[in-house]
């Protein structure tokens, strides 16, 4: 089975002024967690809420930001969720991204 990808737009909701973000998102049936890069949660100014543990792909436990809201459009339809923000700092030594929430 291959992968599927869905073009979105991200934005924060507090801040109307800002441009939404257009992102290609991989859709994922297993994922838990929205995850974001920390480009998009700088560019959509996005507040970190707290921080959360999360077991990396190379066995680590790490924590990361967690921010919200994040309004998700697809299509004619919306959502309000949070997000993970990946870092540099968890990064896989293979240099892939991946974790289990």
């Amino acid at each position: 089975m291959g992968h599927v990808f869905a073009q979105t737009e991200l934005s924060n909701p507090k801040q109307s002024d800002l441009v939404p973000i257009k992102v290609k998102a991989l859709a994922d049936t297993g994922a838990l967690m929205l995850c974001i890069s920390e480009h998009v949660a700088v560019q959509s100014d996005l507040e970190t809420e707290s921080e959360r543990e999360v077991l990396v792909a190379d066995a680590r436990t790490i924590k990361v930001p967690y921010v919200a809201p994040i309004k998700i459009l697809f299509g004619m339809r919306f959502c309000y969720v949070g997000a993970l923000v990946q870092g540099a700092s968890w990064c896989c030594a293979n240099g892939g991204y991946g974790f289990d929430c």
